[in-house]
């Protein structure tokens, strides 16, 4: 067995090259930089309509707890005089307002 000894040196690779620029992704930077300045009115006009439109959605979201609420106290208090916490005549009398109220609102409408 010969062992020969070889003193050249391996030949060295070339580095390796930075991988080129997706395609895609250069023709999505062309695009994005040369879209025009009405190529964005649409998004404008629609943050416009949202700031517009914010304080009746505001009002209608008040509006929304206040009937809540409403339904609320009225299950309370029927729950209340259904205990027996509040009396009989008192909500005797109470609805006997309203109605009276009613009543009148309707004849002098000129309903009945």
């Amino acid at each position: 067995m010969s062992t020969s000894t070889n003193t050249a040196a391996p030949p060295r690779k070339a580095p390796p090259r930075p991988a080129p620029a997706s395609v895609k992704a250069e023709l999505m930077r062309i695009e994005a930089s040369s879209l025009p300045w009405w190529g964005h009115a649409p998004h404008v006009a629609k943050a416009c309509l949202q700031v517009a439109i914010l304080p009746l959605r505001v009002v209608s979201m008040a509006a929304d707890a206040a009937v809540s609420l409403s339904f609320v106290g009225l299950g309370a208090a029927v729950y209340l005089w259904w205990s027996g916490r509040i009396a009989d005549e008192t909500v005797a009398n109470l609805l006997g307002q309203i109605g009276n109220r009613l009543l009148g609102i309707v004849k002098s409408s000129g309903l009945i």
